[in-house]
């Protein structure tokens, strides 16, 4: 029985470190760490649910206008 839950309770910890990182609980370290999985394999079952590892935020615009400005 012992075995049983341990294999549950690990194969559950990436859905529920993905959970916890789109609901912004998380940071990506701590819930990659979390899921047990390595940095890329997390990300990649991240994507698998449609969850984006960068979040825009307030200062995104002004952001993508200084870059676009210097970058022409």
């Amino acid at each position: 029985m012992d075995k049983t839950f341990n294999d549950t309770t690990l194969s559950s910890r990436p859905a529920l470190a993905a959970s916890l990182f789109r609901d912004g609980l998380m940071s990506l370290g701590k819930a990659t760490q979390f899921s047990g999985l390595s940095m890329s394999a997390f990300i990649t079952h991240l994507a698998s649910f449609g969850i984006e590892i960068a979040r825009p935020d307030e200062t995104t615009a002004h952001e993508t206008q200084d870059l676009s400005a210097w970058l022409s």
